[in-house]
């Protein structure tokens, strides 16, 4: 996919991907008021939190720059299993941009091409008012 101005190259995120994903991770949570990771978390740590057993990571690309990322799960083990969840991340430089909107809905489509049948959100971001994507992932069940 070659991007357009506005948009990114949304693929799974590959081990050469880490110091990327990474930089981006830690700068987000420094600021300790857009995620539930500690302001200070470990590189190991959040790798393991990021790209862990039965998570799958995805990157959005820009001019062959990492620009954003987010980690498609299960919400619960178990009988609850049927569920996704995802976080994203956006370089703090790309805010407002559109970045977290497609990576929102391309995490729609591969959670539901990964067999969820639902998509519940646990976090809601300080910096934006909810993006059509979440407002719409709440009218998703209509079509799931």
């Amino acid at each position: 996919m070659t991007p357009t101005t506005n948009s990114v190259a949304i693929r799974r995120a590959g081990e050469d991907d880490w110091p990327e994903l990474w930089s981006i991770i830690s700068t987000v949570a420094a600021s300790g008021d857009t995620y539930a990771l500690e302001p200070g978390v470990g590189e190991v740590e959040a790798k393991e939190y990021w790209t862990g057993s039965g998570i799958t990571a995805y990157v959005a690309e820009r001019d062959d720059r990492i620009v954003g990322t987010y980690a498609l799960k299960a919400n619960q083990r178990g009988l609850g299993n049927h569920v996704a969840n995802a976080g994203y991340m956006v370089h703090p430089d790309l805010f407002g941009r559109g970045v977290g909107q497609q990576l929102c809905e391309h995490s729609l489509l591969e959670a539901r091409n990964s067999g969820f049948l639902a998509m519940q959100f646990n976090a809601v971001v300080r910096h934006k008012p909810p993006s059509d994507c979440t407002l719409g992932a709440s009218r998703i069940r209509d079509g799931w």
